[in-house]
């Protein structure tokens, strides 16, 4: 069974999982790593080349290739659950975990990405707060019904976001019949 996290962007979905995966000692995914090492270039540079819609195809690969591995952490694009494939495809083999964070925290993350040279593309033609704002507000009901549990990021550190995950586990285990501990 794997760990899957979603979330809009900057929600701590790699640092928590990487995190976490390091702790744990399982092997961690970020389907944009993926989706860059398929495509053969950045996020940016695909969605600039093809659109969100060549990007959303690209990122369906890299969680079909994420989620066929047993027993690793994934974090995954904030717009993966778009496609209700993909969520199935997570719920298959997997514990979905919501990682939350309030647009303005979400803001005050995306700063500090940028000026450490992180580009993220935009999503609408909005400003930045107000696009945030827009898409969280739409996306937040896709992610609760994904979703098998949640954890509010915006006032904790990764290591503790890592140990409610941690302290969850045998409720989300019990709630997975089908889960069988991977050598």
């Amino acid at each position: 069974m794997n760990i899957v996290l979603i979330g809009y962007r900057c929600s701590g979905k790699t640092s928590v999982g990487s995190g976490l995966a390091a702790r744990v000692d399982r092997p961690f995914f970020d389907t944009d790593e993926l989706v860059q090492r398929i495509a053969g270039k950045s996020v940016e540079g695909l969605v600039t080349e093809g659109g969100w819609e060549l990007f959303r195809r690209m990122e369906t690969l890299a969680i079909r290739e994420a989620v066929a591995f047993d027993g690793g952490i994934i974090a995954t694009g904030g717009g993966s659950v778009l496609d209700p494939d993909n969520v199935r495809r997570m719920k298959a083999n997997g514990w979905v975990i919501w990682l939350k964070a309030d647009p303005e925290v979400v803001k005050s993350r995306m700063a500090k990405d940028e000026e450490s040279g992180k580009v993220r593309p935009s999503l609408t033609d909005r400003g930045s707060l107000e696009e945030i704002r827009s898409v969280v507000e739409l996306r937040s009901r896709i992610y609760e019904a994904a979703a098998d549990f949640s954890i509010d990021t915006r006032m904790k550190t990764v290591d503790e976001v890592a140990d409610e995950i941690e302290a969850a586990m045998p409720e989300l285990i019990r709630k997975k019949s089908s889960w069988q501990e991977t050598p």
